[in-house]
């Protein structure tokens, strides 16, 4: 904050006060008293006028307010007196009642100040050390960049407007007209300096009157006001985090002070003591009113090069760009090794051609399975021959270690192609599934596509392949094919186990 200043000049301030004579709490000041009795306080405010100016003449007339108390600066704020209560004490066994009196002309009272800010921009990682941001209301040259100050209606509307270099100045009417409370359960009542209101965790409380219950009005109390001025570069203003944008047009810069008003309304008091004759009479001011501080906060926007190479470096790894890169070079760039990628990145294949592939190396299979049988089968201790004789020349493993290695794969096989485990011989079966058992195709699958027994669901049939479609609609008399006799190389492995060749 730069210098402030508050109040009226002493014509004006009885100008202010006169024309208030006529509202109705200095009119009927009864109907703005208050009264409450519980068995932890009291208060008693009846019997209350309006006061008026002290006259040179009346020195120390406890009726009567000098100038300099109808605002008290400070250097964070100011208090306005709304209200206040005298109490003369003759000796400590003389004490005469409190006499209550409203400060009128209040409303009139002017607040009068500038401000600036200092913002301290971190460095930037890339581009190195950033200046100090530096602006003022003054608009001065040497106070930094120009700043339009914007005060929020309580509505969230403009209520004030003032260009740079012009003083900002508010009377206490337009700082109530801005304010809104800011209490527990009650963050949007306005301030009404008439306006009755109670507040449990300020010890504001009802009383019981002929109106029915209610709390005191907001002259007799006070409140402690808060001007909040909040910075920004973005030329608009919000009167909370969540409530909408408004532009301010026509800002340098994109340079906004927005000054926006809460309230705490409770007992805000405020006491002067002093000494009244030579006798020692004691006498004693209570002040209620308006104590008014300022806050300030503010966001600043600035392009910042770090920030921008790790959004970048984001969303290059988002949409996979190097995956990208290194596919295009391994698929495009390598020459003969391009080739070899490219076949093993896009494997050709199709259900035809994958069948057709499967069925001849299960003819194959079959051979192979001939070629291992004994009488009922491929058997582990055949296994374990044709091993030997492939590791013949092998010496990483012993006899002992080639058992293990032909019991594990015997089992293996087995539990491919459905058989118990404890069997001592494999048919063909499960033989030949066990070969297949890397296919991309398995043979299982392979008898689904075949089985007009299987039944197609809606979802499956409108998605199949036409090929597949084609193949499920072949009739028997369309096929051009005969299964009379035998394979006479594999009649014997067909035939029952233990039966005749």
């Amino acid at each position: 904050m730069l210098p402030f200043a508050s109040g009226l000049s002493a014509t004006e301030a009885s100008v202010a006060m006169d024309a208030d004579r006529s509202k109705p709490f200095c009119m009927q000041p009864s109907a703005f008293g208050y009264t409450f009795h519980d068995g932890g306080q009291s208060f008693n405010y009846t019997d209350i006028h309006c006061t008026h100016l002290c006259h040179e003449a009346s020195g120390m007339d406890k009726a009567c307010m000098n100038e300099a108390e109808m605002s008290m600066d400070s250097p964070s704020g100011a208090f306005i007196p709304t209200f206040f209560s005298d109490l003369m004490m003759h000796n400590l066994h003389d004490v005469a009642d409190p006499s209550y009196y409203y400060v009128p002309g209040i409303e009139s009272m002017k607040l009068t100040f500038s401000h600036n800010y200092y913002a301290v921009r971190p460095d930037d990682l890339i581009g190195g050390p950033r200046e100090t941001l530096v602006g003022s209301s003054d608009g001065a040259a040497t106070s930094g960049a120009p700043v339009t100050t914007v005060v929020m209606n309580h509505s969230g509307s403009i209520l004030r407007r003032f260009q740079p270099g012009e003083p900002i100045s508010l009377t206490v009417a337009e700082v109530l007209m801005a304010g809104k409370a800011e209490e527990f359960g009650d963050d949007d009542s306005r301030l009404l300096l008439d306006g009755r209101y109670y507040n449990f965790e300020e010890r504001v409380m009802r009383e019981d009157s002929a109106n029915g219950p209610q709390g005191p009005p907001l002259r007799l109390t006070g409140a402690d006001i808060t001007i909040k001025i909040s910075y920004t570069n973005k030329g608009y203003c919000r009167m909370e985090k969540d409530s909408p944008r408004l532009w301010v047009p026509d800002t340098p810069n994109s340079q906004v002070a927005c000054i926006t008003v809460r309230a705490k309304r409770g007992w805000t008091q405020k006491d002067r003591n002093a000494v009244f004759n030579e006798d020692g009479a004691f006498w004693t001011r209570t002040y209620h009113g308006l104590k008014i501080s300022f806050e300030s906060s503010g966001v600043f926007s600035s392009f910042d090069s770090f920030a921008l190479f790790e959004s970048l470096t984001i969303l290059f790894i988002w949409l996979q760009v190097p995956s990208l890169i290194i596919y295009v070079m391994a698929a495009f760039m390598l020459g003969t090794l391009s080739k070899v990628y490219s076949s093993v990145m896009h494997q050709e294949g199709g259900l035809i051609g994958t069948t057709a592939g499967i069925a001849a190396r299960l003819l194959n299979y079959s051979s192979t399975y001939n070629d291992l049988r004994d009488d009922q089968g491929v058997t582990k201790q055949r296994m374990l021959r044709r091993f030997n004789y492939i590791l013949a020349h092998e010496e990483d493993l012993d006899a002992n270690e080639r058992e293990k290695f032909v019991d594990f794969v015997y089992k293996s096989v087995l539990s491919t192609g459905g058989m118990d485990a404890k069997t001592s011989h494999c048919d063909m079966l499960s033989f030949c599934t066990a070969c297949a058992s890397g296919e991309p195709l398995s043979f299982e699958i392979l008898q689904a596509f075949f089985n007009r027994k299987k039944r197609i669901g809606l979802v499956e049939r409108v998605f199949q392949d036409r090929s597949i479609s084609a193949i499920q609609s072949v009739t028997e008399s369309q096929l051009d094919i005969t299964a009379s006799g035998d394979d006479e190389p594999l009649k014997d492995a067909a035939a029952p186990f233990g039966g005749p060749a």
